[in-house]
Formats: C-alpha cells, sequence, structure tokens
C-alpha cells in the first residue's frame, strides 16, 4: 500500500511482525506438522512462480518475506493442531487468513490491479489480525 520507494521497509517491517508472531504461537506448544509445511511450502512456490515474472528485483525480498509468513502459518498451524485450543485455531485461521491477505496484495503488485483488490485485501487483513489477536487470550 506503500509508494513504490517504501516497498521493502513496508516489508521488512511486516517480515518483524511475522519473527514475532512465530514465537508466540509457539507459546501455545507446538510440533510442526510436516503435511501442513508441505502444502504450505508447495502452495507458496506455485504462488511464487504466479507472481515471479513482475517480482523483477524484488524476486529475493519477496521470497523471504514469504518464507517468514509461510513459517509463520505453519508454525500457527502446528501450534494449533498440538494443542487442540480454540485460542490456538483463532490463531491459526488468522496466520492463514493473512497469508492469503498478502497472497491478494502480491497479485496487485506483482500481476497488475483487479477490480475487488482493495476489498479482498483489506478483509482478510483484518479479519487475521483480529484472530490473531484473540489467540493471545
Amino acid at each position: 500500500m506503500l509508494r513504490r520507494e517504501r516497498f521493502i521497509a513496508g516489508l521488512l517491517s511486516f517480515l518483524v511482525a511475522h519473527l514475532i508472531y512465530i514465537y508466540a504461537f509457539t507459546l501455545h506448544g507446538w510440533h510442526i506438522s510436516w503435511p501442513v509445511a508441505g502444502a504450505v511450502a508447495l502452495v507458496a512456490t506455485l504462488f511464487f512462480l504466479f507472481i515471479r515474472k513482475g517480482t523483477g528485483k524484488l524476486a529475493v525480498p519477496v521470497i523471504l518475506y514469504s518464507v517468514a509468513l509461510g513459517t509463520m502459518a505453519v508454525v500457527a498451524v502446528s501450534a494449533a493442531l498440538a494443542s487442540g485450543k480454540h485460542t490456538a485455531w483463532a490463531g491459526a485461521i488468522g496466520a492463514l487468513l493473512f497469508l492469503i491477505s498478502d497472497g491478494f496484495l502480491a497479485v496487485r503488485k506483482f500481476r497488475g490491479p483487479y477490480r475487488w483488490s482493495p476489498v479482498c485485501v483489506m478483509a482478510t487483513y483484518f479479519t487475521a489480525q483480529w484472530l490473531i489477536a484473540l489467540s493471545a487470550f
């Protein structure tokens, strides 16, 4: 959502947020779910191939950010599977919605704008943040 020259700064700030979320989700207690990790890695790889042409010089930062985002989702879902707590599931669903929100944003940035992009991005983003916040209780 920032101007082009501020994209890397925004990416870095969200990268830090994802690292903090990863730590927070481990507080639920977790053991990595390899099927979840494999599914997230496969989807992320296919999605990157879809947007790759538009990333240009930003390909490496986008890949690094995607790894952090995917790790956050894997840890959140693994924590929910391990604990079964409603709060952990709120965090897991929130993390997956965050992934989807960033996917909508990436399509808009690297493939081009589309009619419903602001609604798609913001609806999934705010719902994700709300669910992640609920997971803290």
